[in-house]
Parts: structure tokens; sequence; C-alpha cells
């Protein structure tokens, strides 16, 4: 590997936990490249420090509960079990690159900070990099430099540059029958010009504005932004994080609209394609306009608040249209014109709308679930019972001791 390893350093605990993990954990290519004492720091102290303190706070709480050990005593020993846990398993440090490696921006990163527009990126490092883990012999933190660069899945978090693509523990099968298909269509063997155009159509819905790829992209969509072994382009097309469409085109289901994405005749800059399904939550608010189709549509839209909990609009237009947002369908999104409720839409198969009549209007797409609302209620009646019961067991304690 590396020689990652030669620069760790142990505590004296860690000599035994090492030599237990050397012995019992299986052996992979992944250690071979990152070094076993690395991938003992990455992979196995946390969890032996985690285990010790569990069993160390269990074993207080126990005492406590049998009355060897005052509750004031187990309360500031718990304390101070959780903070060592937060200092020793929790320290937000990597034990096989170092921390400048990673949180020092790289010229790409620098180019994409001075947009102050939102948007986001799609890195192309899945079609040279497939499989670079298995590679023997290479040294983790070049590679990581590289990954660095592409702005591989994630890492764009580090400075807070939205990706289009990630690793994920939690996939929507809406999305990605939306997006996967472009991931295969930009490998050089695609020559379809359709399906570059396809891929290009998906990805300026989906906001995409920069590409992050180590060859050439051919098209006239696309706008070279910094050259060299990996470059970025700009994606000319792209549309905003939120925008306002004078049309609807309904089709009858998911399917068809899969299908309409794909035809040249659709375009998502003046259409915005909903299924028969959701047409009919928004119909009343389309006929009260008395026009589907307006004319000469001019609209504006501001994002003035852009959260993972809540989007905050403004936006003004000369007649009713859809306003779009760009970003995933999912339940518990609600949405409020001037306040008042008003039916979200699914649009272009899995993004976020709603109709908004003309002149200037406050939208608000606020993520409010059933399921968050009842773990809040829980939490709070947990409160409520244990300070309820703590009182109890004082007041009795009191009552004993007159």
């Amino acid at each position: 590997g590396d020689d990652a390893g030669e620069n760790v350093q142990f505590l004296e605990v860690d000599t035994t936990f090492f030599e237990l993990f050397k012995q019992v954990y299986p052996q992979t290519l992944f250690h071979e490249i990152a070094g076993i004492e690395s991938s003992y720091l990455a992979i196995f102290r946390g969890f032996a420090w985690f285990v010790m303190l569990f069993a160390g706070c269990s074993m207080f709480l126990t005492f406590t509960a049998k009355g060897l050990i005052p509750v004031r005593v187990a309360q500031m020993i718990c304390l101070t079990l959780v903070l060592a846990d937060l200092g020793l398993v929790g320290k937000p440090a990597d034990p096989i690159i170092e921390q400048s490696l990673y949180t020092e921006p790289s010229e790409t990163v620098k180019v994409l900070k001075t947009d102050p527009s939102h948007f986001r990126i799609f890195s192309l490092s899945y079609i040279p990099f497939e499989g670079f883990m298995h590679i023997p012999n290479t040294p983790f933190q070049k590679t990581f430099k590289t990954l660095k660069t592409f702005l591989a899945p994630n890492l764009s978090l580090l400075f807070g540059i939205d990706t289009i693509d990630e690793y994920a523990a939690i996939l929507m099968k809406r999305y990605y029958d939306l997006f996967n298909p472009v991931k295969e269509f930009f490998r050089p063997e695609t020559k379809e010009p359709w399906c570059r155009e396809y891929a290009t159509k998906i990805l300026s819905i989906l906001n995409v504005k920069y590409l992050i790829s180590s060859f050439n992209l051919e098209g006239e969509g696309f706008k070279l932004v910094r050259d060299g072994k990996i470059k970025l382009y700009e994606n000319l097309k792209t549309l905003p994080r939120a925008y306002r469409v004078p049309e609807i085109t309904v089709v009858e289901n998911d399917a068809e609209a899969l299908t309409t994405l794909e035809k040249r005749t659709f375009n998502p800059r003046v259409s915005v394609l909903i299924t028969r399904e959701e047409y009919e939550k928004a119909k009343d608010d389309l006929f009260k306009e008395n026009r589907l189709l307006p004319n000469n549509f001019k609209g504006k839209v501001k994002i003035l608040k852009y959260s993972p909990n809540q989007d905050e609009i403004e936006t003004s237009g000369n007649d009713p249209s859809c306003l779009v947002l760009a970003d995933n369908y999912y339940p518990g999104w609600k949405v409020y014109v001037n306040g008042h409720k008003k039916n979200i839409l699914r649009v272009n198969y899995n993004l976020r709308g709603v109709v908004v009549p003309s002149g200037e209007h406050y939208v608000t797409f606020k993520f409010a679930p059933v399921s968050f609302k009842l773990g809040r209620f829980i939490t709070l009646i947990s409160i409520l019972a244990s300070i309820f019961i703590l009182l109890l067991r004082r007041k009795g304690k009191e009552s004993i001791t007159n």
C-alpha cells in the first residue's frame, strides 16, 4: 500500500485490541491498500471503545437502579462517559489520510464556489474509476487526491456543493429510474445522438449545471470551463433549481411519462409533465384561472431560503403556471402559497410542483411528515413522564425521611 500504517500512533490500551484485530478480522484487499494498522483505526478501534463505554454506562445504570450508587453520582459518571464517547469514538478525523487532504479545496472546487447560484454537479468519475479499490499496490492517498479533484459522489459535501449522484443507504426508485440511464449514456462507447440528447435533458431538469470528466464531452450544450486531465464543463441548457412553466402535459401513467421525456418534442422549459392522477389534484386551481396554456408567459422566481426541511420562494408571473422545484418528490412534503395549503404535485416523473396563480406570491415547501410529528409527540411524552417519575420518587423519599 502507501505505508499508511508506519506513522500510526497507538495508545497503550490499543495494543491488546490491535492484536485481537489481526487475529480475528478477515484480511481483504482494502487492508493491503490502506495498511493493516490504518484499517484497524478505521474499523475496529471505534467499535471497541463503543463496546467498553456502553458496558460502562449499563453497569452504572444497573448499580444506580439497585441503589448502590447515588443518582447524582451516576448522572455525572454517565455524562463523562458520553463525552468520552464523543471525543474518542466520534472525533471527526480520518486515520488513513491527513485531514488537510480532504479539507483543502481542489482547483475544481474553487471554480465552482465562484458561482453563487443554486446548482448541482455530475461527476463522471465512475467511468475511469470503476473497481478502483481492487487495484493492488495503489497508494490510497494518491487515489483519494484524484477522486477529490473529480468530486466523486459524497466528496462534494465537504465543500457544500450539491451533486446529482451519491452513495446512499436509502434509495428512491423513482429517482433512479430517471437518473440511472443517464450514467450509461455518458460512457465513451455510447454513440447514439438521441442518447446524449436525452441525458442532457434529464440533467437539465435535475438542475445539473456542471459536469466533471476526464474525457472530452462532445455537443453544443457543453462549454469547457477548466481544462486539464480532469475537465470541468458547464451545461448551457440547465434549468434553475426553481422555475415556472406555462404549459402542462398530461399523460396517463408513469410509463408514458418516461416515454414522453425521451421525445424530442417535449420541452421542459415550456411544459411540465404530470400523470392523470396528479392532474386531478390540480384541475380546480387551473380552472379557477380559466386558462391552462397561457400565451406570452413571463415569470420570475427567487429562492429566499433553501434548507433540508424548508424552502421559501418568491415568484411572480403574468399568467397562472406551474412552479417546479427540482428536488425529489417524497411523502411528507407540504406546500403553501401565501400561507394557504395547496396540493403538491409530482411533476416530471419525480420532482415537486405546485400551480401558482398570476401575480406575486410567496411559496413555501415544508417537510412535515406524520412520522416526525409522532416521534416529537412520543419524545415530549417521554420527557414529561420521566420528570413526573423523578418527582414522585423524590416526594416518596421526603415522606420516608419525615
